[in-house]
């Protein structure tokens, strides 16, 4: 049934969140201005990479588990900006 492959709200709010289209948003325009390009989102990456692993040594396993999958999903959106 195609019930079975329904979001929930929680997911739906994750993934569509005004945080995300926003940044999403943000970046589609810097890229089509030529105002940054592959090389700065790729710096963009490293920053953003950096701070999590900071996150992931950290004695707080809840902190660990979720900086993960924001990883995750960081690693998602910028390979969506390849040019």
């Amino acid at each position: 049934m195609a019930r079975d492959k329904q979001i929930n709200l929680e997911k739906a709010k994750n993934i569509v969140s005004v945080d995300r289209v926003l940044l999403i948003g943000l970046l589609s325009m810097l890229l089509e201005k030529g105002a940054i390009n592959e090389a700065d989102l790729q710096t963009i990456r490293r920053h953003c990479q950096g701070i999590l692993k900071g996150m992931q040594k950290s004695d707080q396993p809840v902190l660990r588990l979720h900086s993960e999958e924001v990883e995750v999903e960081l690693n998602h959106l910028l390979s969506s900006f390849r040019t």
